[in-house]
Formats: structure tokens, C-alpha cells, sequence
């Protein structure tokens, strides 16, 4: 059993839940089938293809060159199956770093919104991949001027049926933005869907409206940060129904 957030949304008629052990969102009660990233999920992403081949590629050639010769099929054969699970082992644990990172940042910004009395320090114990993305987003607050409002925003479409937290909204360099945080190695074409997806249902809710999206990359091997703005939510925002309208399609066959 996880962390559980929740948010009561339009006007208090609607109650939002987060259940962090197996991220899940619950409406009223009932499950949310759909959430932002569920959505963004579905795109292709032909380059992890071959990543996947490259990682299984050099998981192999790592265990021949332990055996040298002395090569026996029953471990070849468990060798070839560790092998084929090598690309998600790394994710997994990527993933795990990118949280810490992501955890972090959360209670840096609830301390400075006066949520949370203690400010985070970087422990002596942390992986030091952690401490360069930790390292990366406090660079960035310290080269822009930064005006936190919320982190971990639990956001749900009334309108559209689908259930999202963005990461952090804060008034930058003086424009209202919705922030997301990535620790990945780039940032990619589908996270302005998912910041757009974030923005609209803020948007829709709340009333307000948004001077621009943001993707923050704080690299977790330099400690630096890279940061995109942009502001084109009509566009984003209707890729991102599209596939929305995708989803929604497929889980018609769930229920057959």
C-alpha cells in the first residue's frame, strides 16, 4: 500500500485519489481508467527498439567474455534469457534514480511554499547519479527567477475523462507555466502532449490560463539542466485528444 493523494476538484463536487504503491486514480470512488500517461504511452518510440537489441547485444557478449571457451548450453540458455530482460532491468532502475530526483525536488518545493518546515539536504548516501540530478534542478532555480504555486498537482478532466499530476506549477521568469520534470536522456516529442494534457485539464478546472509549458532535463551524469519552454497548447492539446480517442478505443477490448 502506497502513498495515497487526494484533491477535491470543480468546485469540491469531485474527489481525485492517487494511489502511489500501484499508480492508480480513483473519481468519486470508482477507478480512473485513463490517466496522461497512459495516453502518451501508446506513441511509438522506434529508437527503444533498438536500444532494446543493443542492451540484450551487450548483456551476451558480456557473459562470453566470462566463460572464454568453456561455454555450456544450460547456461547459455539462462545467459540468453537474462539477456532479453536486460533493457527493462535498466529502466527499472533509471526509473528508481528519476523518482528519487523527482522526490526530492517535491520537498524542496513544499518547503518553499511553507508546507514542509525542513529543507531537504543531499544525503552523503545517495547514489551520486542522484545527487547530479538533484544538483541540476537547483541550478536551475538558482538561474531563474522562480515562483513555486504547487508540486505533485493532482489534475482530472471533467470533460475528457482522464486523470494526470503535474509535476509543478510556478510563475517563471514572471509567465504563469505548467514545469515537468524529466531525468531522462533527452526531451522527447511526446512529453509536450503530456504537459499539454496537464495544462488543459488545470485550464478546464481552475479557469485560468497558462503563458507557456515547460520541460526541465536535469542530467543525472553532468548535474546539469537543459529547459525548453513552448506555447503551443491548441496544437499539443489536440495530438494529445487524438490519442486519447485511441485509447479510449482499445479499451473497448478489455471489456470483450
Amino acid at each position: 500500500m502506497g502513498e495515497i493523494k487526494t484533491r477535491k476538484l470543480y468546485k469540491k463536487t469531485i474527489d481525485v485519489e492517487f494511489n502511489d504503491g500501484n499508480h492508480s486514480y480513483k473519481v468519486n470512488g470508482e477507478r480512473c481508467k485513463i490517466s496522461v500517461t497512459s495516453v502518451t504511452g501508446m506513441m511509438d518510440k522506434p529508437a527503444l527498439k533498438f536500444w532494446s537489441v543493443k542492451m540484450m547485444k551487450e548483456s551476451l557478449l558480456d557473459f562470453l567474455k566470462s566463460v572464454g571457451n568453456n561455454i555450456i548450453l544450460e547456461h547459455l540458455l539462462l545467459a540468453i534469457d537474462e539477456a532479453s530482460k536486460a533493457h527493462t532491468k535498466f529502466k527499472e532502475k533509471a526509473a528508481d534514480l528519476g523518482t528519487q530526483v523527482h522526490d526530492w525536488a517535491e520537498q524542496y518545493i513544499l518547503y518553499e511554499l511553507k508546507i514542509n518546515k525542513e529543507k531537504p539536504v543531499i544525503k552523503k548516501d545517495y547514489d551520486e547519479r542522484v545527487k547530479n540530478g538533484i544538483l541540476a534542478f537547483l541550478q536551475w532555480v538558482e538561474e531563474n527567477k522562480i515562483k513555486f504555486i504547487a508540486s505533485e498537482q493532482l489534475l482530472y478532466s471533467k470533460k475528457y475523462k482522464y486523470c494526470g499530476i503535474a509535476d509543478c506549477i510556478a510563475k517563471v521568469n514572471g509567465k504563469l507555466t505548467l514545469v515537468d520534470f524529466k531525468t531522462s536522456n533527452g526531451i522527447y516529442p511526446e512529453y509536450w502532449l503530456q504537459v499539454a494534457a496537464y495544462r488543459g485539464a488545470d485550464e478546464e478546472e481552475s479557469g485560468k490560463k497558462y503563458d507557456q509549458s515547460m520541460i526541465i532535463q536535469f542530467n543525472k551524469e553532468t548535474g546539469e539542466f537543459m529547459s525548453k519552454d513552448r506555447d503551443n497548447q491548441k496544437d499539443d492539446y489536440k495530438a494529445f485528444l487524438g490519442l486519447l480517442e485511441t485509447k479510449k478505443w482499445m479499451n473497448q477490448f478489455e471489456k470483450d
